[in-house]
């Protein structure tokens, strides 16, 4: 065992030994090679002591302090020119950075959790691209812009579609249908564009841009932007599109004809014509179309919203119904509608043989109950829309409530027809039945509204109490019925609270008025800008009256006079706490959420990579700069 130790540590030895003579090799070799690389440099040695050991290591190592010295350059950022965001340095971000696939994960999260928290959206956009500058991929885009588009924030849709293209993406045809999406949506207001056609221009922008590069559009993009260009009432534009649809070999769908429907609802003075022409054509090419119940719930809500604009335009729609042979497809399955088999035997402005018409009082077209008599009334449609195999939903029922407003059986009416299709009412269905009734002053219909909704076991919401505001034209009425709202535990909100002073005002309630601004006081709630300019108004009416009065020597009430103080003095102490946001702008609700936008250049890091190659490329104009110099920009 000595031996075997004895031999190990001799091994140990001769290794460490070799080690350091390796050692003293290395740090040999390195001076020779830092001499050598100092042999280009021409060396005085008549300055040179030769007494002095060791002199000539010396000045060496002063020569090469000073040449660092001197090849130290300013930083990166000091070389570059000043941008206007402060975006030319690039700065490195302290803290946990969440990485790139967490970012994507977020966002995704963000977009299909509804309701959708856009700003909170935008948020994660703007820490991803500008705080931590990350590149987006399109489908981050496409989310993005399809989100702003379905909230109307159409200046931001297109931003985001204006930063994509800076990194050389390519828009997807989901990406094209959201923009054009976002033009129909975009609010018609002056505030946040040039004019009120702030949508239009975009859209006509955006299609130009696409034509130039040779975009081929499909059936989706053909209807989105049909839909824009009726929403705004630009005719010459459809006809265009229609136009470049059959050139492409396109035929227009039940689609085409909806969006065209929605259009002719934006005009109140004449649309009932528009949409009922063309609800004949969708008729009329059924075969071709596969019918469902939304054209049937968007020309029912043509006739709620839309007149016609004047006695002639009924003429022709019954002249050119009765020189019409048939409306109605005829084909082996199919009989062809005849005016006989409606009940009642009333007209139907959709299908033929309006023979039966012998004239039509225009003035009585006001009622929106009489407008839908014109087309054959509850019965009338349901049996049209069984003629084609379309199915009513709620929808299709509660629009028909809507339009049974002055009659007085409007419940039972649309409860025949739902035990037909076997069929229940829903809480919004009852929320309408009680307006109408509210507005007609008939509470025992609106308490038989509430007796059935609990027999269907439906629990009122804040919709239903908003409904019946509408009947509480006393005092003691509202106090029951605030009362009740509290007993189901819901607040009471703005609309409902401004119904109540609408009514209070509209009958010059004083005690009314006196009581609501108490209570609203009490449960601190703000006063909106329809409510003050309601009371202003009540109170400048008394304030005549009083001075009327005074001036004609007629003596007014002591309690009138005490109560116009005192609804005066409790007006003028809520308003002092009451803050009116004047900003009608509907985008303003993202604002602060949204991040400043460059159009000249788009800070990132891969576009500050391009401004350092620019950069090469102007000091070096034939790209081929020396190893040395690029040092310097680097």
């Amino acid at each position: 065992m000595n031996s075997l130790a004895i031999q190990r540590s001799i091994w140990f030895g001769r290794i460490f030994s070799r080690l350091r003579i390796n050692e003293q090799n290395v740090s040999k070799y390195s001076l020779q090679r830092q001499l050598c690389s100092s042999s280009p440099k021409v060396i005085d040695f008549s300055q040179l002591e030769p007494d002095k050991f060791g002199d000539l290591v010396e000045k060496f190592q002063q020569s090469s302090t000073t040449n660092k010295t001197r090849k130290s350059k300013p930083l990166k950022s000091e070389r570059l020119a000043e941008d206007q965001d402060g975006y030319d340095r690039l700065e490195i971000k302290r803290g946990i950075k969440i990485s790139l696939p967490g970012y994507e994960r977020m966002i995704e999260e963000v977009y299909r959790r509804r309701p959708r928290n856009l700003g909170r959206l935008l948020e994660i956009y703007r820490q991803m691209v500008y705080d931590d500058r990350y590149k987006p991929n399109r489908n981050i885009y496409t989310m993005l812009i399809n989100a702003c588009a379905q909230a109307g924030y159409t200046r931001k849709a297109f931003e985001l579609f204006d930063e994509m293209k800076r990194y050389d993406y390519q828009p997807t045809r989901a990406m094209i249908t959201a923009l054009f999406n976002a033009c129909a949506n975009c609010p018609i207001d002056s505030s946040i564009g040039d004019d009120s056609k702030y949508g239009l221009n975009l859209a006509i922008k955006l299609r130009d841009e696409l034509d130039s590069n040779g975009f081929h559009y499909n059936q989706t993009h053909y209807n989105v932007m049909i839909k824009v260009f009726a929403l705004f009432d630009d005719q010459p534009n459809i006809d265009s599109t229609i136009a470049q649809m059959k050139r492409h070999r396109i035929e227009p769908n039940q689609d085409t004809y909806c969006m065209l429907l929605m259009g002719a609802i934006q005009q109140p003075k004449n649309g009932l014509y528009i949409a009922t022409e063309l609800m004949r054509k969708i008729l009329h090419n059924q075969p071709k179309i596969s019918l469902n119940v939304a054209p049937f719930n968007l020309f029912l809500r043509s006739i709620r919203d839309c007149r016609f604009e004047s006695e002639t335009k009924v003429k022709q729609l019954v002249d050119n119904s009765a020189n019409t042979k048939s409306l109605v497809p005829q084909s082996t399955n199919k009989l062809p509608m005849k005016q006989s088999e409606i009940p009642n035997n009333l007209p139907n402005l959709l299908i033929n043989n309006q023979s039966d018409i012998v004239s039509i009082d225009f003035q009585s077209l006001d009622s929106v109950t009489n407008r839908f008599l014109l087309f054959g009334g509850i019965d009338g449609f349901l049996q049209l829309m069984q003629h084609y195999r379309v199915e009513p939903n709620l929808k299709t029922f509660t629009l028909m409530a809507e339009l049974l407003a002055d009659h007085h059986e409007c419940f039972e009416l649309i409860q025949k027809a739902l035990d037909r299709y076997n069929q229940r009412s829903d809480v919004c269905l009852y929320n309408v039945f009680i307006k109408i009734y509210a507005k007609n002053k008939n509470r025992e219909k609106c308490e038989q509204m509430i007796r059935e909704m609990q027999r269907e076991q439906l629990r009122p919401d804040i919709m239903t109490f908003g409904a019946l505001a509408f009947a509480c034209t006393k005092m003691n009425d509202a106090r029951k019925f605030l009362d009740e709202m509290k007993q189901c535990s819901i607040r009471p909100n703005n609309n409902v609270m401004g119904t109540l002073i609408n009514l209070a005002c509209g009958h010059k309630d004083l005690h009314y008025v006196q009581f609501l601004l108490s209570y609203m006081d009490k449960h601190n709630l703000k006063l909106t800008i329809m409510d003050i300019e309601r009371i202003e108004i009540m109170l400048n009416y008394y304030r005549e009256q009083t001075v009327d009065a005074d001036r004609n020597n007629q003596s007014i009430p002591l309690k009138i006079r005490q109560s116009i103080a005192e609804v005066n003095r409790q007006f003028r102490q809520m308003l002092k706490n009451t803050t009116i946001e004047l900003d009608t702008n509907v985008w303003s609700q993202w604002k602060q959420n949204d991040h400043i936008v460059q159009k000249s250049k788009y800070h990132s890091s891969i576009s500050y990579m391009k401004e350092k190659i620019n950069l090469r490329l102007k000091k070096y104009p034939n790209n081929n700069p020396k190893f040395d110099d690029l040092d310097e920009i680097d």
